[in-house]
């Protein structure tokens, strides 16, 4: 089973919600960078690790998403699932990719269809909810609208698929540090580009680039990373870019891979050519 990455094509921080969480407006949108999960059944469940583990350490006990998933599905089923998973990553932890999300969403999707539990979409996404928004988008995929926590999903038509540039600094933007910075500065930098950006996205047509990108988390991702500002402002002669997520990962919107490479090639970032897909879950 696949775990799609996701990117957010603009990112709006609204204001504060009960219980610390934050208020968004956002557009969420498939790329084709995946992880790859098996499982099997098993007398207890285990998770183990392969592929291109990069970025932050990953757990696989229980405080990882996967296995959070299992339990969320577990519950709902009224029954026990024990599975033997093997998870090959090749999304980057910790770049603001939602790869540990992407990996749960697509544990209770694939679970819900191996093994005959009936669950519509609309309950594995209740299920998700709580895990997070990514995790709730990730049960469908595709386009769509992200309101409230981020979780309240409204699925879009998928404009034609997008070739980018992902660019993976050698660092990390810790989430909770990135919204602290928002909380203490409370930047608004790409107000109204989610509204701005519907008519056309509702054709599925791709806006115009300005009116689309935007990451209200951006500023504050500098201000935790400096790094970033320096690597946006070398970008620049090459097309636009946008910060996926919280970061640290950055898309190039234009211009070649070797393009991008020899611009932010100071900063000793990977560069990873992709495509925005779009393609949600049957």
């Amino acid at each position: 089973m696949l775990a799609h990455a996701k990117i957010n094509l603009a990112l709006e921080v609204l204001g504060d919600l009960p219980g610390g969480y934050h208020e968004l407006d956002s557009l969420f949108a498939t790329l084709d960078l995946a992880d790859e999960l098996h499982w099997s059944d098993a007398a207890e469940t285990s998770l183990r690790l392969d592929g291109e583990v990069t970025g932050l350490e990953i757990s696989v006990g229980e405080d990882n998403l996967v296995i959070k998933a299992l339990r969320a599905l577990e519950a709902a089923a009224g029954r026990a699932l024990p599975l033997s998973i093997e998870l090959v990553k090749r999304i980057p932890a910790g770049g603001g990719l939602g790869g540990g999300s992407a990996d749960a969403a697509a544990l209770l999707y694939g679970l819900n269809q191996s093994h005959g539990l009936g669950f519509s979409l609309a309950q594995l996404q209740a299920m998700a909810s709580p895990l997070g928004a990514d995790v709730a988008f990730g049960v469908r995929g595709g386009v769509a609208r992200g309101t409230g926590r981020g979780d309240q999903l409204e699925p879009l038509p998928a404009p034609p698929p997008r070739p980018i540039t992902l660019i993976l600094p050698p660092f990390f933007c810790p989430t909770g540090a990135v919204y602290r910075a928002w909380d203490a500065a409370r930047w608004r930098p790409a107000a109204g580009k989610v509204v701005a950006s519907l008519p056309y996205l509702e054709k599925g047509q791709w806006p115009p680039l300005e009116v689309l990108l935007g990451n209200d988390l951006e500023p504050a991702a500098e201000q935790v990373q400096p790094q970033l500002a320096e690597i946006r402002q070398a970008l620049q002669s090459v097309g636009p870019t946008l910060l996926c997520g919280s970061g640290s990962t950055m898309s190039c919107w234009a211009g070649t891979l070797e393009q991008v490479e020899r611009a932010v090639a100071p900063w000793n970032c990977r560069c990873v050519p992709a495509h925005i897909t779009g393609v949600a879950r049957p």
